[in-house]
């Protein structure tokens, strides 16, 4: 996927716009579509992922040093009901991949992206954007590059252009092509990502905002509130401007973050194991360090660990649950089997969470499998973010 951003496919497609009148808001569902067992992922299939959000994390330090002139805080030093001006859209799970896309469109041209809290800008493959087939389109003869670890990069032009999304509208809102595709064959129908980061890790300068932001500068939106409901079948929603409360039961709970990390990071319990987490919509495996992964498993039955290009994985029989469950604020959510079983190997199912020696940053990326499981608020109007389990 994105070298700079998550790593598996369930994509989100907009299946229909509901069309706001005066008071009422606007709504765009995104529906799943494929098997969602993901049997058919193997172990290069993991180590593909961990590349990928690898490449992504290193990526944003570096956009994060470039924008501060210091290193990223989470960088270890060594090696290591709806209401105007909202939207929603459906989500849908692409071939059982789980990556979340859903439609917008920049001038009079439409695409699927995905919607990605790891990062910040929005970058498409060359062709989903072309600037001379919109009469609303800007050159800003500005450019970005993205540095990866291995040496490779993404670069392209920037332009601005009149954004719509689930309704909602923007003017004069940025968007990169880049020079060469950045998405996989796999991630199709995916045209590339759309960060709902904050601007502390965006690559574009920084004189164009996130398209989140804008929303909000230009009042499309009321608050800098989004919500991600993703669900194992049909019926998954990315919310913008606001909370749906239908989407979730009992009582939301609440952390505070920090901004200035970029990204969404909280702190959490994996099976009694404290760890600072990315909550990361990008990401489809839950990545952590190599030594705590290894304690959790130890202690799960059924389980045999391998240890393969620096990646720790579970093997454990398909016909056993495993006891899997993650804290935050004093709720508990315990990952249904669809959430513990990422794929398949040597006849036994692979647990969806890694260890890895070279993440290089103080936290976990706490992706997919936990997004499946909890309807989870990302509050920039507060610096904070809630969880609940799914309605």
């Amino acid at each position: 996927m994105y070298p700079l951003v998550k790593t598996l496919v369930c994509a989100l497609t907009l299946s229909s716009l509901v069309f706001a009148q005066s008071q009422e808001p606007l709504a765009i569902d995104l529906m799943r579509r494929g098997s969602s067992t993901g049997m058919n992922r193997s172990i290069q299939k993991i180590h593909s992922d961990v590349r990928q959000s690898r490449r992504k994390y290193a990526s944003l330090f570096a956009a994060y040093e470039k924008n501060y002139g210091k290193q990223h805080p989470l960088r270890l030093t060594s090696q290591m009901q709806r209401k105007r001006n909202e939207g929603v859209m459906d989500l849908l799970d692409v071939g059982g991949d789980a990556e979340w896309l859903g439609k917008m469109s920049f001038g009079n041209q439409e695409f699927y992206i995905q919607f990605d809290t790891g990062s910040s800008d929005t970058l498409v493959n060359p062709g989903a954007y072309d600037h001379r087939k919109s009469k609303t389109s800007t050159v800003t003869h500005a450019t970005f590059k993205s540095s990866y670890e291995d040496g490779t990069y993404a670069e392209g032009d920037i332009y601005l252009d009149d954004l719509e999304i689930a309704g909602l509208k923007g003017k004069n809102v940025a968007i990169g092509v880049s020079h060469k595709n950045f998405t996989r064959e796999i991630e199709k129908p995916s045209s590339g990502i759309s960060g709902l980061g904050y601007p502390s890790i965006q690559t574009f300068p920084k004189s164009y905002k996130p398209f989140f932001l804008e929303l909000k500068d230009q009042k499309a939106v009321n608050k800098s509130v989004f919500q991600f409901t993703m669900k194992p079948g049909n019926g998954s929603k990315l919310h913008l401007g606001g909370i749906d409360e239908s989407m979730y039961q009992g009582n939301m709970v609440w952390q505070d973050i920090d901004r200035n990390y970029g990204v969404y990071v909280g702190h959490a319990s994996i099976n009694g194991e404290s760890v600072k987490a990315i909550v990361d919509s990008g990401t489809t495996l839950i990545i952590g360090n190599f030594h705590q992964v290894e304690r959790i498993m130890k202690k799960l039955p059924h389980v045999t660990t391998i240890v393969e290009q620096g990646s720790l994985m579970g093997l454990f029989p398909c016909d056993q649950e495993l006891d899997i469950t993650i804290t935050f604020s004093g709720k508990d959510f315990k990952l249904g089997p669809e959430q513990t079983r990422w794929g398949k190997e040597y006849g036994q199912c692979l647990m969806s969470i890694i260890g890895h020696h070279d993440m290089q940053m103080n936290a976990w990326v706490v992706g997919d499998s936990f997004f499946q499981v909890a309807s989870i608020v990302f509050d920039q109007e507060n610096d904070r973010m809630g969880f609940a389990w799914q309605a």
